[in-house]
């Protein structure tokens, strides 16, 4: 099993190996475009040949069964585009790279859509539950789920904007009190001006393009912040049914019974922040800065869900809170 996951991921790791180069290269020595050195194209056909060795390798998994032939729409997607701009042929070719593009976008948010609208509501759970299984028909698991949380941040953002903000956070244990990001908010309009106009300064004598993707990620980035904030309001940590959830926003959560906790740790002392970095990379991070934080023990190591999906097994939890003190009554402690 570990030598099939580690030739699965060759492919990978080969591609963004070739691609770091290329971009390295393109950086150091630009000059070797400049006198016509086929370096780039050497690159360039390697990243395709991988692409194209993927391609092939996932239609092989769709003939057995293993896989959905949903699955190699985007590779195909990104080989056609990748053709497009290495052999620079016909109109054709131009607008077949538009229509691929374009029918593969429109099928993701319908399938979201789908899927959204069909979610069983009286379950509860949260948004991104219903999504990943949909994106899954399209995307690698990671991929999926890292699709479907960026959906829900969009949408909590715009939601948040529109009166969102007006309404009551849900029942349970909030770390959005005293978080530092909750302060920063309120001034990010502003702030995004001033960006707007120092760029549009700095990219007076840009091309139009250029600014165009500028602005937009800057734009991107304001709703980015306000979705997770969002998304820290609307999911507090919560104790039910024996069981305890911590969150972080959409950024991670971790599931536990409460049979599973053993107590509550106090903070060690670090002599540095290298000491205080040590220590947390070996500790469950659901924290932000702001709140009293709790250092929690569990009898039996558990994992977190992240952006990617489960993390590593970790014995302690790291978590921050507003009132501590009834978590801890909660939690039996």
């Amino acid at each position: 099993m570990k030598s099939a996951t580690a030739g699965g991921r060759l492919p990978g790791v080969a591609f963004l190996l070739i691609a770091v180069a290329a971009v390295l290269v393109r950086w150091r020595w630009p000059f070797l475009a400049w006198q016509g050195h086929p370096v780039h194209a050497w690159l360039a056909w390697a990243l395709l040949g991988l692409l194209a060795a993927r391609v092939a390798a996932l239609a092989l998994a769709w003939v057995r069964g293993a896989l959905p032939g949903t699955r190699l729409l985007l590779p195909l997607v990104l080989l056609v585009e990748g053709l497009g701009l290495a052999l620079q042929p016909g109109p054709r070719w131009q607008m077949a790279r538009t229509v691929t593009a374009g029918v593969l976008e429109i099928a993701l948010l319908a399938l979201a859509l789908r899927a959204w609208l069909r979610r069983p509501k009286e379950t509860g759970g949260l948004p991104e539950d219903a999504l990943i299984p949909a994106f899954q028909a399209f995307l690698p698991p990671g991929l999926a789920r890292m699709s479907a949380l960026e959906l829900v941040l969009a949408g909590g953002a715009l939601r948040f904007l529109l009166g969102g903000w007006r309404r009551p956070e849900p029942e349970g244990f909030s770390y959005t009190k005293k978080a530092g990001l909750g302060a920063v908010l309120p001034v990010l309009p502003l702030l995004a001006i001033g960006d707007v106009v120092l760029l549009e300064v700095l990219t007076r004598h840009s091309a139009s393009w250029l600014r165009f993707t500028l602005h937009a990620a800057g734009l991107y980035g304001f709703l980015w912040i306000t979705g997770l904030w969002a998304s820290m309001r609307a999911r507090p940590h919560t104790v039910r049914d024996g069981v305890a959830t911590f969150h972080h926003g959409l950024l991670g959560s971790l599931t536990v019974p409460l049979e599973n906790i053993e107590g509550v740790e106090a903070m060690p002392s670090f002599k540095d922040d290298w000491a205080k970095l040590a220590f947390l990379r070996g500790v469950i991070q659901l924290q932000t800065p702001g709140p009293a934080q709790v250092l929690l023990k569990l009898k039996a190591p558990a994992a977190p869900m992240g952006l990617l999906g489960p993390g590593r097994t970790r014995d302690r939890v790291l978590i921050a809170v507003d009132e501590p003190e009834a978590l801890r009554a909660a939690l039996g402690l």
